[in-house]
């Protein structure tokens, strides 16, 4: 799926260029020995762009472009190849999606004008359509980039870092065939990486300003458990890592590790990266097949839909210990009582995410009592895992999980229970979990629970006879009707038991997951969607009775 073109036009309207900035045009089949002043003398490549226009807004037409070869003498061929990216200096602005004869920002068509950064540095990897990218990490042959993109404010310029902040924009672009299988960081992020100042006191940022991308086929992880995030890689040090993420579209990605398109992780300061109407399609990791967080952390995702992710083990001998968390694994703390990690998801969709093991859906496997995960206004259906078909959280002192206007319905745990789950040996069709320890709680309110809170096999808590009263919170406003969902999107129809039967106080946003007004009546509707009915038919269709958006 696409970014709608409504967002694109908004996106594209709200982000005009900067006067002060020169403008720099690069065509990939432009004559060559241009000088990149219009689109008659673009630049043939990006690289050639960005060292000659540092800070600088760069348009680039449709075509594929790769990195250039690494020239260090002492690299073979191989490791020339494989060693490269696009490496964004600070305050550069690029733009792609032209045909190669606009004049303003919102006459490009992203749709038709594919700007494609491979990282196929020998253009031989299978199956790659028209536009050069390729499909899935099946497909990556032979020599591909570490990254595609790199932003990286520890090592750019020599060394001495540089402060990337929101002015540096990348936007319209698909990333794809990058494969990140080195150490440390240089396991991450196929797609793009993001590495603010990595040593305690460094002042260098890593948060740049992604939007309308698609991150697709790209691969991360050396096959031993290090590295993570197929897509996109996310650290944090002595330095803040806080990119935006708007409209982007992650697809096909994997990871032999955590996150198949996404990991964010830290060793000192809290990364605080937000996401917004974002997509995760098919993506694959041994943990958190769409997104992984580790350590510390202050994420917000909002309106995002989370389809047909898979946490699967690398290997049958791996047994038990790992495959969890189909769209999301959240392991915050690292092992500190007082560690802060923080995890907000609102007006997403969750269905068809599988886990081979633990949280068809969700693992939370925080540690302490400073770390907290909101699900807010979500829709959880069609998922599935040994235990806890939508959430597991395993026995670890002090998290909260918190599941707020949210719909759980038709979710499966193979071992027995559907929804949660928190470590132990049920299972929880949407919950599973080990609450014995009175500090870690599951708080639900406001939401519709497939046969209740109560019903045998759909909640699980380890079978303790006298876990804390305080473990799993009621917090009122319960429901457990058919929610009569509307297709795979779970919107809902006319008549559902969810509309107008949340509450306005959980509520911190103003649209829901399509972009309409969060609240149309009294009360907030559980779930992704305000139901809005054009045609009085009762089918969701985004518009009032009257016609009226």
């Amino acid at each position: 799926m696409h970014p709608t073109p409504r967002r694109l036009l908004a996106l594209a309207l709200c982000c005009a260029p900067i006067a002060a900035q020169a403008q720099v045009f690069v065509r990939a089949d432009a004559p060559a020995g241009g000088d990149g002043s219009s689109w008659a003398s673009a630049y043939q490549r990006l690289d050639t762009a960005l060292s000659a226009h540092p800070g600088d807004e760069i348009w680039v037409a449709r075509g594929r472009y790769v990195p250039p070869v690494n020239p260090d003498p002492d690299y073979t061929p191989s490791e020339q190849r494989r060693r490269t990216s696009f490496v964004i200096p600070p305050g550069t602005r690029i733009y792609g999606g032209f045909a190669g004869t606009e004049n303003v920002l919102a006459q490009r068509n992203l749709r038709l004008n594919r700007s494609v950064l491979s990282g196929d540095m020998q253009a031989n990897d299978s199956n790659r359509d028209a536009d050069g990218v390729t499909p899935t990490p099946d497909d990556i042959v032979g020599d591909n980039a570490l990254h595609v993109v790199r932003f990286d404010a520890m090592l750019w310029n020599g060394g001495d870092g540089a402060d990337i902040g929101p002015d540096t924009v990348l936007d319209g672009f698909v990333l794809s065939g990058g494969y990140a299988s080195e150490d440390l960081y240089e396991a991450g992020g196929g797609g793009a990486v993001c590495i603010a100042g990595f040593d305690p006191g460094n002042v260098e940022r890593c948060s740049p300003t992604l939007r309308n991308l698609e991150f697709v086929g790209n691969l991360a992880g050396d096959g031993t458990g290090t590295g993570g995030g197929g897509a996109l890689a996310i650290y944090s040090g002595g330095a803040p890592a806080a990119p935006l993420v708007q409209n982007a579209v992650f697809r096909n990605n994997r990871s032999t590790s955590s996150g198949g398109a996404v990991l964010v992780t830290s060793v000192w300061v809290v990364p605080t990266p937000t996401f917004e109407d974002v997509e995760f399609i098919g993506n694959e990791a041994v943990s958190g097949g769409a997104v992984a967080l580790t350590d510390f952390f202050d994420v917000r995702i909002d309106r995002a839909r989370f389809t047909g992710n898979r946490a699967r083990r690398n290997a049958p001998e791996d047994g038990d210990f790992n495959a969890h968390g189909g769209a999301l694994y959240i392991n915050g703390g690292f092992d500190f009582e007082d560690a802060f990690a923080r995890l907000r998801v609102s007006n997403a969709v969750f269905f068809d995410n599988r886990a081979e093991n633990l949280g068809g859906a969700v693992m939370n496997v925080s540690n302490g009592a400073a770390t907290r995960v909101e699900l807010v206004n979500s829709s959880f259906s069609a998922n599935r895992a040994r235990l806890g078909g939508v959430l597991f959280v395993p026995d670890v002192d002090g998290p909260v999980t918190q599941i707020l206007n949210s719909v759980l319905w038709g979710n499966v745990a193979t071992q027995a229970p559907e929804a949660f789950d928190a470590f132990a040996t049920g299972a929880g069709d949407n919950i599973y979990g080990d609450l014995s320890e009175a500090s870690r709680r599951v708080e639900i309110g406001h939401s519709l629970l497939q046969h209740g809170l109560n019903a045998p096999g759909v909640v699980y808590s380890q079978g303790y006879e006298a876990f804390p009263p305080t473990a799993l919170v009621n917090l009122g406003g319960l429901a457990s009707a058919d929610p009569r969902f509307s297709g795979a999107e779970l919107r809902l129809r006319s008549q559902s038991p969810a509309i107008d039967a949340g509450s306005n106080a959980y509520n911190t946003t103003a649209l829901d997951r399509d972009g309409n007004v969060r609240v149309t009546g009294a009360r907030i509707d559980m779930g992704a969607y305000e139901f809005i009915d054009n045609g009085c038919d009762g089918l969701p269709d985004g518009l009032f009775c009257d016609g009226f958006e």
